[in-house]
């Protein structure tokens, strides 16, 4: 993640802010017995608990931080965390909430930012990890030009999706990208295209109707960009997967 900023992205004239965008039961993994979510607009009152979700659930797991050694020292941390609330605050990102006799749990998270052709060029970091982590994000962008392929000027992209871990394998995060569609027609956005490192996070794209766009095993990216240590991610791809509404 870089350190640039982003701004607050308008709704469409008579789009109310927030929005729950989709409702949804799935059977509890201890009985039958059917839990209740929702999928909305992220709004500031979660900003603080969801930096700390996303850096505990997907941060410090994710394969291009771990290849980069982002996380390695505190100063890179607050760096991530630091970068996801400028990422919040352009009031797009999408949480996943647990609903339970009037209580409300966050269980997913999906971070999201609007990606442009007028965007200015990316500045380098001060932190040699983190230009290795843009270097790779970069290279999968220029090996799939989406903007070009779709024939768009913008499109939405994700800085982070996760669910938290009691709650993964029940088709959470599938209903969480689906909720991209949605959000997306509230602001005017035809195309969302994402970077999924993981099998489940692409398993997970494509039941929610993405398509995939490109794919790269983590022995062939780490030829391209030795400084990424991907060695813990070898027999496994990383992809572009995208949806257009």
């Amino acid at each position: 993640m870089s350190d640039e900023k982003f701004v607050v992205f308008p709704r469409r004239d008579g789009i109310v802010y927030p929005q729950i965008y989709t409702k949804f039961k799935v059977k509890s993994k201890e009985n039958d017995k059917e839990e209740e979510f929702q999928i909305q607009d992220l709004t500031e009152n979660y900003f603080d608990e969801a930096v700390d979700f996303i850096v505990a659930n997907h941060a410090r797991g994710a394969v291009f931080h771990n290849a980069a050694g982002t996380l390695t020292r505190e100063s890179g941390i607050e760096r991530v965390r630091a970068a996801y609330r400028r990422v919040f605050e352009e009031k797009i990102s999408l949480i996943c909430l647990h609903v339970n006799n009037g209580s409300e749990k966050v269980v997913g998270l999906n971070a999201l930012h609007i990606k442009s052709k007028f965007d200015p060029p990316a500045q380098p970091s001060d932190d040699p990890n983190f230009c290795k982590l843009m270097e790779a994000t970069k290279f999968i962008e220029n090996a799939f030009d989406v903007m070009e392929h779709y024939n768009v000027d913008r499109y939405m992209f994700a800085a982070g999706l996760c669910v938290g871990p009691e709650y993964r394998g029940r088709g959470i995060a599938t209903e969480i990208l689906k909720a991209r569609a949605p959000l997306m027609r509230s602001i005017g956005i035809e195309l969302t295209t994402s970077i999924f490192s993981t099998t489940g996070a692409q398993k997970a794209a494509l039941a929610a109707g993405y398509d995939e766009n490109y794919s790269i095993t983590y022995e062939e990216f780490e030829k391209v960009l030795p400084s990424m240590n991907f060695s813990r991610f070898y027999g496994s791809s990383c992809k572009v997967l995208s949806l257009k509404v």
